[in-house]
């Protein structure tokens, strides 16, 4: 049987801020969220944890700083495993 689960997403990524790019992918076999901030260069990894709960926690906080100064629009494509993102 599917189940469907309806949710907020995260304060930071309903905030509208035109310098985030948000994106909901797998990762680890759950719902993840990430957000690229592009004033502080910064990637974040927010995981549900708690679909009842809607409960989420930061799992990682890369710093893309040297990334966007070779290219500065780069962007989340995958995950190649739990410790390695693939940009583009």
């Amino acid at each position: 049987m599917e189940s469907h689960y309806l949710f907020p997403l995260l304060l930071l990524a309903s905030e509208g801020n035109d310098n985030k790019e948000i994106g909901l992918v797998e990762y680890e076999e759950k719902l993840a969220m990430t957000c690229i901030d592009r004033e502080s260069n910064f990637m974040e990894v927010w995981i549900i944890e708690d679909h009842n709960e809607k409960q989420w926690s930061k799992r990682h906080s890369i710093n893309i700083g040297d990334l966007t100064k070779k290219k500065p629009h780069v962007s989340f494509l995958t995950f190649y495993n739990a410790d390695i993102v693939l940009m583009r």
